[in-house]
């Protein structure tokens, strides 16, 4: 799983939690194409973002 640490980010030290971008970002693409969670469609099409995102970053 592909996280960035907000610890890093913000240069403070502590207990801060990371976050899945590529989660994010994939869960974003089924939002905002009104694709219906729990189908197969939304399964490939999740796979796909989250995949492609990890490539990237």
């Amino acid at each position: 799983m592909k996280t960035l640490s907000l610890e890093k980010m913000e240069g403070v030290e502590g207990g801060m939690p990371t976050i899945d971008i590529c989660g994010i970002l994939a869960w974003a693409v089924l939002v905002s194409n009104d694709i219906p969670f729990g189908t197969v469609e939304a399964v490939i099409i999740f796979e796909l973002a989250y995949n492609s995102c990890l490539y990237q970053y």
